[in-house]
């Protein structure tokens, strides 16, 4: 609705307001005179009734607003109204009749419509009117039904006459100016009030829109700690029901997991914590733990706390971000070390073997020396597989080809499972699924041999921790992802075993290398996937549980 509506609808409530009580007034009148039953007593009825059509009249141009001029409206009423008031202080007394009220009244009520030079102009027809029906009793052009010997003592003094009016239509002036000034006044402040309401509601609407829209949770309460605002965003981070949480008890709408928010609020609320805190708070949400920066400040206005504000959101990507370029970083660093270091001990570890070979054919040793030289053949065998190891680490980092070109995963996930069956660690009754949808075929770009590097050394991974009697492992198709400047699309697909799982405090060691948590592992399986994944621009996450089993999830880079 424009303000001119608005501002139209008050002035007619007002005007209505005013009638009504002009209408009761003079039924009044109407009760007290209707034992007389004289003239007077029919004019005033009919007086009441056109009010009340007045009233009417207004009232349905209000709702039905028919093409016809608001203004002129008023004016035609006001007209009748103005003569049958005149025509009642006429027949009631002329000069020293009570009801000359009437006519005062109709004018401070058309201060409604009109504001200061409308009402000065009906207060001057009203006093032109009036002071034509004083002449006119006055010259006895105007006579009185029943002349009473006031009204005869008046009108024969042509000075009470002159001043009786003169008073009148003074008041008459001065009821219209201060009307006029007063309605021409509330116009403005109600023009400049409603300016700031729409204002504050555009303020309001975009305040709510720009909060709505925030990837970050923003919460307000007021300090009985009723909610105020609780936007899309904080729900869905705290994973709970996209519902209206306006009103309600902060402390009945957060579960218990969230009690740190909650305490955290109340003594922000109660003055025990009086400044900004920002924090980090790790929950579980939906079984999986996220990580939070939480910023808890009090609302304050003009020195006066009146609730508080809570702005989080969820940094658990950028935590293992950062987890993962300390990672490379050290990967690479090692990388370069294992290069060197292979290539010093290799030419004398082969030097080594071939001796002690050389000594076993030659010299027949039984016993104990024999045992040690055979000792020293097979662990130098084991130190070839670690340098070999050390060497593909290192050339992980390396390939020329990491990034280039595209090829389809299903088929080098079959090809990989294939030759993990025919490996002699695969138990014959363990099983593996490949849940991919065959005509679901995803590409992604890289180096295929590094790919199936990658599913190699996990497949495996997964064949030592299953149980040989019952173990499963499952390909499936995972959630998709983006890489960690958010701008390349990325395919997950996850490695899952019903294996013996990782205990948690040992699943951020895992990926580095020489940590294992097999008898006689070398620890550099999971390593060198991890680096084969971050040279072809993705990253692997592990999942796993003590007892239940392991989710390794590879994302790489759509084609």
């Amino acid at each position: 609705m424009s303000i001119w509506r608005k501002e139209l609808a008050k002035r007619i409530r007002w005007i209505l307001i005013i009638r009504i009580i002009l209408f009761i007034s003079i039924l009044v009148a109407v009760i007290m005179l209707q034992l007389t039953r004289g003239f007077v007593f029919h004019l005033l009825l009919f007086y009441s009734v056109f009010v009340l059509a007045y009233l009417l009249t207004l009232f349905f141009w209000k709702y039905i607003e028919k093409e016809v001029s608001f203004r002129f409206l008023c004016s035609t009423l006001l007209a009748f109204e103005i003569a049958l008031e005149l025509a009642i202080i006429h027949y009631t007394g002329g000069i020293i009749s009570p009801f000359y009220i009437l006519l005062a009244i109709t004018v401070v009520s058309s201060a409604l419509i009109y504001h200061l030079v409308g009402t000065l102009v009906v207060a001057t027809f009203s006093t032109l009117a009036y002071s034509g029906m004083i002449l006119g009793e006055y010259k006895h052009i105007l006579n009185f039904t029943t002349p009473s010997p006031i009204v005869e003592s008046v009108y024969s003094d042509s000075d009470t006459v002159f001043f009786g009016a003169y008073v009148f239509v003074c008041f008459l002036y001065l009821a219209s100016f201060i009307s006029g000034y007063l309605s021409g006044q509330l116009k403005i402040k109600i023009n400049e009030l409603e300016l700031k309401t729409d204002e504050l509601e555009r303020l309001k609407v975009d305040l709510k829109t720009i909060f709505d829209r925030m990837t970050s949770g923003l919460i307000t309460v007021d300090l009985r700690g009723r909610i105020i605002h609780f936007n899309p965003s904080a729900t869905h981070l705290l994973g709970l029901p996209g519902l209206s949480y306006g009103g309600k008890q902060i402390k009945d709408i957060l579960p218990p997991r969230f009690h740190h928010i909650i305490r955290r609020v109340e003594d922000l609320l109660i003055g025990i914590t009086r400044k900004e805190i920002k924090e980090e708070v790790e929950f579980v949400i939906d079984g999986e733990k996220r990580n939070f920066f939480f910023i808890f400040s009090a609302l304050e206005f003009g020195g006066e706390k009146y609730g508080a504000i809570i702005l989080f959101e969820d940094i658990t990507e950028e935590k293992r971000t950062e987890e993962y370029l300390r990672s490379v970083e050290k990967l690479a660093a090692l990388g370069e070390l294992s290069t060197g270091l292979a290539h010093e001990i290799r030419n004398p570890l082969v030097s080594i073997r071939g001796s002690a070979e050389m000594l076993k054919q030659e010299v027949n040793l039984e016993g104990t020396s024999g045992e040690l030289l055979g000792l020293i053949v097979e662990e130098s065998d084991r130190l070839s597989r670690i340098l070999e190891n050390f060497l593909q680490f290192a050339r992980a980092g390396r390939s020329p080809n990491s990034t280039s070109g595209s090829f389809i995963i299903n088929s080098v996930l079959e090809s990989v499972i294939e030759q993990i069956k025919q490996h002699p660690a695969f138990p014959s009754k363990a099983k593996i699924k490949l849940e991919l949808n065959p005509s679901d075929e995803l590409w992604v770009k890289g180096n295929k041999d590094m790919a199936k590097q990658i599913f190699w050394n996990l497949i495996l991974n997964a064949v030592e921790a299953i149980d040989p009697e019952n173990g499963i492992i499952t390909i499936t198709r995972d959630k998709d992802g983006f890489n960690f400047k958010g701008e390349k699309p990325l395919v997950g697909i996850s490695v899952t075993d019903n294996g013996y799982g990782i205990e948690e405090e040992k699943l951020k060691e895992i990926f580095k290398p020489f940590y294992s948590t097999k008898k006689g592992g070398t620890g550099m399986g999971l390593s060198i996937a991890q680096r084969l994944a971050c040279e072809m621009g993705g990253y692997i996450t592990v999942e796993s549980k003590r007892g239940v089993g392991s989710k390794f999830t590879v994302y790489l880079v759509r084609a």
